[in-house]
Protein backbone atom coordinates (compact mmCIF):
# COMPACT_ATOMS: atom_id res chain seq x y z
CA UNK A 1 0.00 0.00 0.00
CA UNK A 2 0.98 3.48 -0.53
CA UNK A 3 0.09 6.14 2.12
CA UNK A 4 0.85 9.99 0.63
CA UNK A 5 3.14 11.56 3.79
CA UNK A 6 3.26 8.15 5.71
CA UNK A 7 6.14 7.12 7.22
CA UNK A 8 6.89 4.21 5.75
CA UNK A 9 5.17 5.27 2.56
CA UNK A 10 5.13 2.18 1.33
CA UNK A 11 4.42 -1.15 3.28
CA UNK A 12 3.78 -4.74 2.16
CA UNK A 13 0.40 -6.64 3.61
CA UNK A 14 -0.44 -10.32 4.02
CA UNK A 15 -2.99 -12.35 4.49
CA UNK A 16 -3.59 -15.87 5.54
CA UNK A 17 -7.31 -16.09 5.26
CA UNK A 18 -7.66 -15.59 1.91
CA UNK A 19 -8.48 -11.53 2.33
CA UNK A 20 -10.31 -11.85 5.28
CA UNK A 21 -7.88 -10.37 7.57
CA UNK A 22 -4.41 -8.50 6.64
CA UNK A 23 -1.39 -7.56 8.25
CA UNK A 24 1.60 -5.54 7.96
CA UNK A 25 4.39 -7.52 6.82
CA UNK A 26 7.18 -4.95 6.34
CA UNK A 27 8.25 -1.77 4.83
CA UNK A 28 9.21 -1.40 1.40
CA UNK A 29 12.43 0.22 0.52
CA UNK A 30 10.97 3.88 -1.38
CA UNK A 31 10.19 7.17 0.17
CA UNK A 32 9.93 7.99 -4.00
CA UNK A 33 9.01 7.51 -7.01
CA UNK A 34 7.93 4.55 -8.80
CA UNK A 35 7.76 1.01 -7.44
CA UNK A 36 7.32 -2.20 -9.56
CA UNK A 37 6.39 -5.32 -7.42
CA UNK A 38 6.65 -7.09 -5.49
CA UNK A 39 7.30 -10.64 -6.81
CA UNK A 40 6.84 -12.92 -3.69
CA UNK A 41 7.06 -16.77 -3.20
CA UNK A 42 5.29 -19.13 -1.22
CA UNK A 43 8.17 -19.75 0.64
CA UNK A 44 9.49 -16.17 1.35
CA UNK A 45 11.63 -14.53 -1.28
CA UNK A 46 10.94 -11.61 -2.97
CA UNK A 47 11.88 -9.11 -5.31
CA UNK A 48 11.02 -5.93 -6.38
CA UNK A 49 12.54 -3.14 -8.11
CA UNK A 50 12.26 0.97 -7.60
CA UNK A 51 12.37 3.59 -10.04
CA UNK A 52 14.53 7.23 -8.37
CA UNK A 53 12.24 9.08 -10.73
CA UNK A 54 9.68 9.25 -13.78
CA UNK A 55 7.28 7.58 -15.30
CA UNK A 56 8.62 3.81 -16.77
CA UNK A 57 5.74 3.95 -19.50
CA UNK A 58 6.53 7.62 -20.70
CA UNK A 59 10.23 7.32 -22.25
CA UNK A 60 9.80 10.44 -24.37
CA UNK A 61 8.96 12.20 -21.64
CA UNK A 62 11.88 11.93 -19.70
CA UNK A 63 11.45 7.98 -19.14
CA UNK A 64 13.48 6.31 -15.72
CA UNK A 65 16.14 7.22 -13.75
CA UNK A 66 17.93 4.67 -12.10
CA UNK A 67 16.05 1.20 -11.59
CA UNK A 68 17.36 -0.61 -8.18
CA UNK A 69 16.92 -4.07 -7.62
CA UNK A 70 15.40 -5.37 -4.42
CA UNK A 71 15.79 -8.49 -2.61
CA UNK A 72 14.15 -10.67 0.47
CA UNK A 73 14.08 -13.96 1.62
CA UNK A 74 12.07 -13.70 4.95
CA UNK A 75 8.89 -12.70 2.95
CA UNK A 76 9.23 -9.01 2.80
CA UNK A 77 9.90 -8.09 6.24
CA UNK A 78 13.23 -6.47 5.59
CA UNK A 79 15.01 -5.84 1.99
CA UNK A 80 18.13 -6.12 0.88
CA UNK A 81 19.41 -3.49 -1.64
CA UNK A 82 20.68 -4.99 -4.90
CA UNK A 83 22.52 -3.74 -8.25
CA UNK A 84 21.33 -1.20 -10.27
CA UNK A 85 19.73 -2.48 -13.51
CA UNK A 86 22.60 -2.08 -16.53
CA UNK A 87 19.98 -0.01 -19.20
CA UNK A 88 22.30 1.98 -20.57
CA UNK A 89 20.31 4.30 -22.43
CA UNK A 90 17.28 1.89 -22.61
CA UNK A 91 14.39 2.62 -20.16
CA UNK A 92 11.48 0.58 -18.77
CA UNK A 93 8.57 0.84 -21.07
CA UNK A 94 6.20 -1.05 -19.22
CA UNK A 95 5.19 -3.48 -16.66
CA UNK A 96 8.31 -6.09 -15.93
CA UNK A 97 8.03 -9.85 -14.92
CA UNK A 98 9.86 -12.20 -12.27
CA UNK A 99 10.19 -15.49 -11.94
CA UNK A 100 12.00 -17.16 -9.11
CA UNK A 101 13.74 -20.52 -9.06
CA UNK A 102 15.46 -22.15 -6.25
CA UNK A 103 18.84 -23.42 -8.29
CA UNK A 104 19.29 -20.24 -9.98
CA UNK A 105 17.78 -17.31 -8.31
CA UNK A 106 15.98 -14.31 -9.58
CA UNK A 107 15.27 -13.86 -13.89
CA UNK A 108 12.84 -11.46 -15.63
CA UNK A 109 11.76 -9.96 -18.55
CA UNK A 110 11.35 -6.35 -18.91
CA UNK A 111 9.56 -4.52 -21.60
CA UNK A 112 11.94 -1.14 -22.72
CA UNK A 113 12.52 1.31 -24.81
CA UNK A 114 15.88 1.71 -26.88
CA UNK A 115 17.51 5.24 -26.98
CA UNK A 116 15.34 5.14 -30.48
CA UNK A 117 12.76 4.53 -28.61
CA UNK A 118 11.74 1.46 -29.67
CA UNK A 119 10.28 -1.37 -27.79
CA UNK A 120 11.82 -4.81 -27.30
CA UNK A 121 11.66 -7.01 -24.29
CA UNK A 122 15.01 -7.92 -22.60
CA UNK A 123 16.06 -10.77 -19.92
CA UNK A 124 17.57 -9.91 -16.76
CA UNK A 125 19.48 -12.19 -15.18
CA UNK A 126 22.67 -12.65 -13.36
CA UNK A 127 23.11 -8.88 -13.34
CA UNK A 128 22.97 -9.00 -17.19
CA UNK A 129 20.46 -7.68 -19.44
CA UNK A 130 19.82 -9.32 -22.98
CA UNK A 131 17.69 -8.13 -25.54
CA UNK A 132 15.33 -11.68 -26.62
CA UNK A 133 15.62 -11.98 -30.31
CA UNK A 134 12.06 -12.07 -31.16
CA UNK A 135 9.26 -8.78 -31.60
CA UNK A 136 6.11 -9.39 -30.78
CA UNK A 137 4.04 -6.49 -28.99
CA UNK A 138 5.43 -5.21 -25.77
CA UNK A 139 3.27 -3.66 -23.68
CA UNK A 140 3.23 -6.01 -20.94
CA UNK A 141 5.22 -9.41 -20.51
CA UNK A 142 4.45 -12.25 -18.21
CA UNK A 143 7.10 -14.58 -17.33
CA UNK A 144 5.73 -17.78 -16.38
CA UNK A 145 9.20 -19.93 -15.97
CA UNK A 146 12.35 -20.65 -17.08
CA UNK A 147 12.31 -19.21 -20.78
CA UNK A 148 8.62 -18.98 -21.18
CA UNK A 149 5.90 -16.87 -20.87
CA UNK A 150 3.88 -14.22 -22.93
CA UNK A 151 4.03 -10.88 -23.99
CA UNK A 152 0.55 -8.78 -25.35
CA UNK A 153 -0.10 -4.80 -26.77
CA UNK A 154 -2.84 -3.64 -28.43
CA UNK A 155 -3.33 -2.73 -32.01
CA UNK A 156 -5.66 0.09 -33.22
CA UNK A 157 -7.50 -0.31 -36.93
CA UNK A 158 -9.47 2.48 -37.78
CA UNK A 159 -11.80 2.90 -34.85
CA UNK A 160 -11.40 -0.73 -33.42
CA UNK A 161 -8.61 -1.97 -31.13
CA UNK A 162 -7.99 -5.73 -30.52
CA UNK A 163 -5.62 -7.51 -28.14
CA UNK A 164 -2.55 -9.27 -29.35
CA UNK A 165 -0.88 -12.28 -27.17
CA UNK A 166 1.99 -13.71 -28.37
CA UNK A 167 3.67 -16.78 -26.19
CA UNK A 168 7.31 -18.31 -26.38
CA UNK A 169 8.45 -21.12 -25.20
CA UNK A 170 12.00 -20.52 -26.13
CA UNK A 171 13.12 -17.51 -24.19
CA UNK A 172 11.97 -15.10 -26.85
CA UNK A 173 13.82 -16.90 -30.17
CA UNK A 174 10.03 -17.32 -31.60
CA UNK A 175 6.96 -16.08 -30.97
CA UNK A 176 3.75 -17.88 -31.69
CA UNK A 177 0.56 -15.42 -31.99
CA UNK A 178 -2.16 -17.21 -29.73
CA UNK A 179 -6.06 -16.87 -30.61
Amino acid sequence: SYAAGGKPAWRLWTTASGGATWSARGNLPLTSGVLDGPWLTADGHGLLLTVANGSPWQPGAGGTGPVREWTTSDGGASWTQGTTLPLGASTLDGTPSFWYSAASGWSGWLPIANASFTAEIAAFSGGRITVLPGQPPTDDVQLTGPGTGFAWGVTYSGHASALVLYRTSDNGRTWRHAK
